[in-house]
């Protein structure tokens, strides 16, 4: 799975947002997990950022190290 493909398409979902959201990934994110779980926590992790944010959100993913950091 690609977690940065789970973060577009939760960015893209955003259009309407009163603070502007965008992604900042340059490479596929490959990522191991039920999709769906991860997908509810990027989700829960925007959402808070755009809660008490000020300005633009910036939802980074990046791997180090070939995997990105697992999210339990």
């Amino acid at each position: 799975m690609d977690l940065a493909l789970l973060a577009a398409e939760d960015v893209a979902r955003r259009g309407g947002s009163r603070v502007a959201v965008r992604l900042d990934a340059r490479a596929p994110v490959p990522a191991s997990g039920d999709p769906a779980r991860l997908e509810r926590a990027l989700a829960k992790l925007v959402d808070n950022a755009l809660r008490y944010a000020r300005a633009e959100v910036v939802v980074r993913a990046a791997a180090q190290d070939g995997w990105a950091v697992p999210i339990r």
